[in-house]
């Protein structure tokens, strides 16, 4: 789709802002063409990152939840055994096609008040000008890395819960493609997986990449069967040929701070854009880095970028057409001040771009 390329801009998720309206109308001004759903964890920790997808684990009792701690596994309960029955149980009614077992997965009623009002105003056409809309989940491997057993280990390295958790996620991917289709435009995805950067790092030695793509892609098939497409987020540097290899429409990085970490895989980039891939430049940063930056500073950047590309092999033309830009990470930290910054600036830095190569 042209409008996910042409260096056309979309935010990565969440935003700083309590109030709801408010959110949406940066947006709108910011992102007409490819609006996202704000993630508000401002609004309270059922809006955050971890929680929002923990739902029918919560409601089943497999994950505990306690004010002001990371969500655990409770694998101390007698009935532990029992309830992972419960949960595969639920999971099988959705996969074949139980439409309550489904909503199941989404998001639990009180959270997640970005969505639903997102929703509702994309009916309302608030978002009149939008011709593909956004939605993101987090990735399996960052969730699985946070969310702990009872033991305070990382419930990734544990096959049982790393599988419950994936499945999870997979199907969250799958709830939520399926509501932003009913609005009837073309809906992606991001799974959103900073924690990729610890793949290969020494910290983490005992998680593989076939371990990984696995998961990964549990959640991007759950979400492509639906007739959506999925995307990645990554905030840190990866072994990117493995998200390129896997069935992503867009690949997003941070190329403010880790372009040299996706420079050197030239031959990898050359196939991904090949096979019609979207690379996904986070030009603007989302730090205080940005007070020291202009958007002629940043359009620089970027050309310097393309320009280190064009030069080990990567077809300009071709790549400015299969670029999207947008901020580095998410704004969820940020001072809403900082955060209001970052969206202006990335709607400024795109007109220059696209005026600068007539695109």
């Amino acid at each position: 789709m042209k409008v996910l390329g042409n260096c056309n801009i979309t935010g990565i998720g969440s935003l700083p802002l309590n109030d709801v309206s408010a959110s949406h109308n940066l947006i709108k001004e910011t992102f007409p063409l490819i609006p996202h759903w704000p993630q508000l964890p401002k609004l309270g920790e059922s809006e955050g990152f971890i929680n929002q997808y923990l739902t029918p684990l919560i409601d089943i009792g497999l994950v505990r939840v306690v004010e002001g701690k990371t969500p655990y596994f409770d694998t101390t309960r007698a009935d532990f055994t029992d309830l992972l029955t419960e949960f595969y149980s639920l999971y099988l009614e959705a996969v074949e096609g139980n439409e309550a077992a489904l909503a199941r997965f989404g998001f639990a009623d009180g959270s997640a008040k970005g969505f639903y009002s997102f929703t509702q105003r994309v009916q309302d056409s608030f978002y009149a000008e939008a011709e593909i809309i956004k939605g993101q989940v987090s990735g399996p491997l960052t969730l699985g890395l946070q969310v702990t057993d009872s033991n305070k280990k990382a419930s990734f390295y544990d096959d049982q819960l790393r599988d419950v958790l994936t499945k999870t996620l997979a199907l969250a991917g799958k709830w939520q493609s399926k509501k932003l289709l009913e609005l009837g435009l073309p809906v992606i995805i991001f799974i959103d997986d900073p924690g990729l950067y610890s793949l290969g790092s020494s910290t983490y030695i005992t998680l593989t990449k076939e371990g990984i793509i696995n998961e990964l892609n549990q959640v991007i098939e759950a979400i492509n069967s639906t007739g959506a497409l999925a995307g990645s987020h990554t905030c840190a540097g990866t072994e990117w040929p493995l998200l390129f290899s896997l069935d992503l429409a867009v690949v997003n990085f941070d190329a403010y701070e880790y372009f040299s970490s996706m420079s050197v895989y030239i031959k990898e980039i050359n196939e991904y854009l090949a096979k019609g891939g979207i690379l996904s430049f986070g030009i603007v940063p989302t730090s205080e880095k940005l007070l020291q930056e202009t958007t002629a500073s940043l359009v620089a950047l970027f050309e310097q970028q393309v320009d280190i590309l064009e030069q080990k092999g990567v077809n300009r033309e071709k790549l400015l057409q299969q670029v999207l830009i947008t901020p580095s990470c998410g704004t969820g930290s940020l001072s809403e001040e900082l955060a209001t910054l970052v969206y202006k600036t990335i709607v400024e830095v795109s007109k220059a771009i696209k005026e600068k190569y007539n695109l």
